[in-house]
This record gives structure tokens, sequence and C-alpha cells, in this order.
């Protein structure tokens, strides 16, 4: 029994230290294994802290890099949108002034920007004053021409203008053409030759021993088809219509007188010409001399005039005026006016050149009157000194001191009684035989180079270009010309001109009430830019606001010199402004 018990203990002995071993094994196995020993507890605490601190500053850093791509993504994408922009804008074109502190252009100066978005480089001459990029991607051309509405209407009342001033980025004054409004519209439909193109057209005329190949003149619709039809001396007076849009005084204007005349006149009508010198006063060009002579050429009545107001400038290289002359001088308009209306024979027929800027210094209305600047082309004027010299082979206006009214008048009369004797037998004015650059009309410039062009008008305007190379469309209101250029900026036109008159018609009136004035400026507006949002996108889009100083004598307001000039407005119409880009 003693030994049983004895190796029983050895063997439980045995046992104990082999579940030691085993339990010291398992132990170093969980320490290799990186398990934390179950004893000191502060420490594991701390070790687990830190861990979950990494943790979190883990999560952060990768929601800050996904915020740092999405950032960068969205950059990436807003920088291909710019360079998407920036291409678009690359095929479109753009205007803008070379000078951010232009002053006034001429209006061969925006002649020259419409000829060149309408062919390009090869036009007689590219537009100093503006830039005009990608020319090539221009659409095509819209003109709107309004009448009567010079600086000083635009300036007082530019409130009115909204539209125009929010639509276009370009917006200067265009130097006066003279004071008739007439030929603001003829300055800017009508231009001249280069020097350098009429001097290359004759010499390559020459070189290919054939006629050079100039502009002429188009022929009077209602010109008669018998040449040996003899005219009459009414033939060539000028009709009511064609007074009034070529500036001649009426005879419901304000501070005017009228002559006592008959209503019909006849081949034995007597013929009076006349023909007035003018200074500047600080209320505009008055009369200072006046000269009428009859159809014998005698001198009827020379006389110098003072005004009243203080003259600025005697303009004597023109007028022949000086301070001088003028000093004794005592009489004054009215004197002159009183003398008229007994010289004049109420069946008169009054000739001069350019009539109706002598009729507005004399401020007098007459019925009939013959204009000699453009009885020898039926329409555009010439130079009396041209004439002269090309059909009565002898030259005037050649005096240092100025010109000679008397001489002017006589020189009038002489060039009418030339036409009335010889009549269609006279051959036209040509610029092929003078030594003057020739004149075209724009529509012949573009069409040149193959373009067309349609110009929306009244009747007594667009007979002037019948037989050029444009569609004329008649429109007798503001209205129909707006709807009539809507309607065809859609066709395959390259140049589109229209002509707002309603201004003009208002001025003529006698009553000019403030609200009348303001609605019609307005109306004026919203027609320009119901065109404009009609125009196809990438046309250029020029408004020329012709000057004219009618209706002034109603508003008892000085004359100043912004009453002289005429304002142009011009822009690229865009589908959407491009954002950038040149």
């Amino acid at each position: 029994m003693g030994k049983k018990r004895s190796l029983g203990d050895e063997a439980a002995r045995e046992l104990l230290q082999t579940e030691e071993k085993v339990y010291q094994k398992g132990s170093l196995q969980k320490l290799l294994s990186h398990e934390p020993p179950k004893k000191k507890k502060k420490k594991d605490k701390v070790k687990t802290k830190h861990e979950t601190y990494k943790k979190l500053d883990s999560i952060d850093a990768i929601e800050n890099v996904e915020h740092l791509v999405k950032e960068e993504s969205e950059k990436s994408k807003t920088k291909k949108q710019n360079i998407e922009r920036i291409k678009k804008s690359m095929q479109r074109p753009k205007i803008f002034l070379n000078q951010s502190d232009q002053i006034a252009v001429n209006m061969s100066d925006v002649q020259d920007l419409v000829q060149f978005a309408c062919i390009g480089a090869i036009s007689s001459a590219q537009p100093k004053w503006c830039k005009l990029l990608r020319v090539a991607k221009v659409c095509k051309v819209a003109v709107v021409i309004v009448s009567g509405i010079n600086e000083r209407w635009f300036t007082q009342y530019s409130h009115c203008f909204t539209n125009m001033q929010q639509l276009f980025n370009l917006s200067v004054k265009v130097h006066p053409v003279d004071n008739s409004d007439r030929s603001v519209y003829r300055g800017f439909l009508f231009t001249k030759w280069r020097a350098k193109r009429y001097k290359k057209e004759l010499y390559m005329s020459k070189l290919l021993e054939k006629e050079p190949d100039l502009p002429t003149h188009n022929e009077s619709d209602d010109a008669s088809d018998e040449e040996d039809t003899k005219p009459t001396r009414s033939d060539y007076v000028l009709t009511e219509e064609e007074m009034r849009w070529h500036g001649y005084p009426t005879p419901d204007r304000p501070g005017f007188i009228s002559t006592k005349h008959a209503d019909t006149i006849s081949d034995a009508s007597p013929l009076i010409a006349i023909d007035c010198e003018m200074s500047m006063t600080h209320n505009g060009q008055e009369l200072t001399r006046v000269s009428v002579v009859n159809e014998k050429l005698e001198v009827l009545y020379d006389t110098l005039v003072k005004p009243y107001n203080k003259i600025v400038d005697y303009c004597t290289k023109y007028s022949g005026i000086t301070k001088e002359l003028l000093n004794p001088v005592t009489t004054r308009l009215e004197d002159v006016q009183k003398k008229l209306l007994k010289l004049i024979p109420p069946d008169a027929i009054l000739v001069g050149q350019s009539l109706n800027g002598d009729l507005m210094a004399l401020k007098m209305y007459h019925p009939h009157c013959i204009d000699t600047s453009d009885l020898f082309t039926n329409k555009y004027r010439v130079g009396l000194k041209i004439l002269t010299k090309h059909y009565l082979k002898r030259d005037i206006q050649c005096s240092k001191s100025g010109h000679d009214s008397t001489e002017d008048a006589q020189a009038s009369m002489e060039l009418f009684l030339l036409k009335l004797k010889k009549g269609s037998k006279l051959e036209d004015f040509s610029y092929k035989k003078s030594r003057v650059l020739p004149i075209e009309s724009i529509f012949q410039r573009v069409a040149t180079e193959s373009k067309s062009s349609v110009l929306i008008d009244v009747p007594s305007n667009l007979k002037k270009f019948s037989k050029d190379p444009v569609n004329c469309i008649t429109a007798m209101t503001d209205a129909e010309t707006t709807k009539r250029m809507k309607q065809v900026v859609r066709d395959k036109y390259d140049l589109i001109c229209g002509h707002l008159h309603s201004f003009k018609t208002l001025m003529d009136g006698i009553t000019h009430e403030q609200h009348t004035i303001e609605s019609t400026l307005a109306n004026v507006d919203r027609r320009v830019s119901d065109i404009y949002a009609a125009v196809p996108d990438n046309s250029l889009f020029v408004v020329l606001l012709a000057s004219g100083i009618q209706g002034l004598d109603n508003l008892d307001t000085g004359f100043t010199e912004k009453d002289l000039y005429s304002r142009c407005f011009a822009g690229i119409k865009y589908a959407k402004e491009p954002d950038a880009g040149t």
C-alpha cells in the first residue's frame, strides 16, 4: 500500500510539471502573436487610446484626400469648360475700339467698317478707328439709318436709348458732312474710290488697251426714251416729296417766311439764281452775303448781311467774308427777306447749287426749285467747281480770298440753261472724263465681290438706286421698315440697309411736345432692338443716327456744336456673349 502511494505521488508530480510546461509554452505563443499581456492594465489603456487617435487621423486624411480629388476634378472640369468657351469664342468675330478715348470718326470710317465686314481684306480700306477680328466669320451686315437724330438729341434724351446703349459695345460720334440731313444719308451710301484703286484701274486699262471699268450713274426711271424730246423748265423742278427729303424748308416752319408764289408754273416762268455765303456764329451758320441773278446773268441783288449773333468764324476761305467787310454793314436778314419778296415773281423758278442750304440761310420757303448739284447725275451731288469746269470749260472759286456768290449764282444759271437747251443730248456727268476720284454706291462696291444687298426705304430715295445691284423694297413707315427688315435678315443677303424717318417727320412738323419727342425716340430704340433680335448670330449690326438741325427753332434753345454731329453704334450679334477669349 505504501509503495503504491509513493508511485502515485511521483506520477502526480510529473503531471503537474508537464502542465506547467504546457502553460508556459502557451504564454510564449501568445507573446509571439503580439497579444498584450493580461497584466499592466494602465499601459494597455494608453496604447489603445493612441491607436484610436491614429485611426481617426487616417479617416480624416482619407476624407481630405477625397475632398482634394473632388476639388481637382471640378477644377479640371471648369478648365475644360473654359477651354471650350475659348475655342467657341475663337470661332466668332469680335469688334472693339482701337482707342478707348476715341472722340469722333468720319463718315468714311463708318463706310470702311461696313465694306470690310462685307468683303473682307480686299475692301478699299480697313477701318482704323476699330478692330474687327475674324472678319471671315461675319455672317452678314445689317445697317439701320435713323434720320433727324443728332448728337444733341441723343445726349438730351439718352434715357430713351436704353436698348442701343446695352446692345452695342461701340458708340462714337461722327463728324458732320454738312448741315443737311440728306448729306448724312447719301454720304454713307455713296463712297469715293481710293486714289490707289483709281490709279490701278487706269494703269490696268491702259495695259490691256481697254476702257477703264469705272462706276457710272443710273438714269432716272422717268427719263424719256426719245432723244429728240425737248424738256421744259418744269420738268427739272423738284417735287414736294423730293424737297422734303432733300432738306428744303417747309411752308409751316416757324421763323421762316414764304414767298407770294403761284400754284402753277410754265415754260415762260422766269428763272432766278440765288447763291449765299455763310459764317459761323454762336447760333450756327448764318447769312453774311446773298447774290441774285436772272437768266440773262444780270445781277439783280448783291449785298452783305450782318448777323445779330456774334461771329465766331468768318469762314473766309470759303465765304470770302472778313471782319473788315462786315464792320460797316447795317443790312440785316429781315431787310434781305423784304427785298426778295418784292424781287421774286410769284411764278419764278429758283435755281441754285445745293439750293436747300441757301434757302435755310435765308429762312425762306419757295415751292418751285431746281438744284444743279445733282441735275447732271440724277443720283449724287457734284461740286459746282467740277461741273463748271466739265461743262462750261472754265475755272471758278480759284481766289485765295474765298468764293464769290455772284460768280457762283451765274455759274449755276449757265449750267441749267445749258441743260435746258440740250436736254438728253447733253452727256451726263461721268467720272471717266474727269480727274476727280469716282464715286459709287456702297451696293456697287460690295457687288464687285459677288455680295448681295437690299435697301428698304421710301420711293423717293429708292429711285436713285433703281439700276444699282441692290434689291429695293418700299416701306412708307418705320413700322413697315422694321417688319421688312425682320423678314429679309433671314434671307441670303450679305448687306441689309433700312431707313427709319419718323423722328425727322416729327421735327418737320409745327408742335414738339416733350412726351411726343420721348415716345417717338423710345419707339425708334425699340424698333432697332426688334431688328437686332431677328438678325442671325455673328452678324455685324450698325446704327447710324443721321444728324439734322430741323426742329431747333421750335425749342427755344441755342444752336450748339452737338447739332452738327451724328452718332454711330456698332456691335456683333451673339446668341450669348462669350465669357473668355478674344
